[in-house]
């Protein structure tokens, strides 16, 4: 319990540190969290707690903390991909050409027999990652 208590308050603080640097206090992300601010460190990661583990990833995301996120995906073998700006007028057009690169990637690295299987996963898993928000911004 104690390497799980330690990981919540690592992941926590990395998230206080991010949402700083965006100009955004404890006390409004306990706020938004619905939560007290000693509460974020303590149950942010408590899986019975799923209401507030559910707010915690949505303010990582509604704050874009991608790098916040890239810990907590690490450690379920994922990555988070920088998403373009839903502000950018170039989004769709970018989306689809990552998209269709990171397939080409893809396909490529299945078909080189010299590539290890940890790394046609990765590479699959990529490209799924960029179609999956592509299809979410059409």
């Amino acid at each position: 319990m104690g390497d799980f208590r330690k990981y919540a308050c690592d992941i926590s603080g990395e998230l206080f540190k991010a949402v700083n640097k965006k100009g955004i206090r404890r006390e409004k992300l306990a706020a938004e969290l619905d939560i007290s601010v000693n509460q974020i460190k303590n149950y942010a990661y408590d899986s019975s707690k799923s209401a507030t583990l559910e707010n915690f990833l949505y303010v990582l995301i509604n704050y874009k903390c991608v790098d916040v996120l890239n810990i907590v995906a690490r450690d379920m073998d994922c990555c988070v991909c920088r998403l373009p700006e839903a502000s950018s007028g170039q989004a769709l057009t970018d989306a689809a050409a990552d998209a269709l690169a990171e397939t080409a990637r893809a396909v490529a690295s299945c078909m080189d027999k010299e590539h290890k299987k940890d790394e046609v996963f990765q590479s699959l898993q990529r490209s799924i990652e960029k179609l999956v928000y592509l299809q979410k911004i059409i």
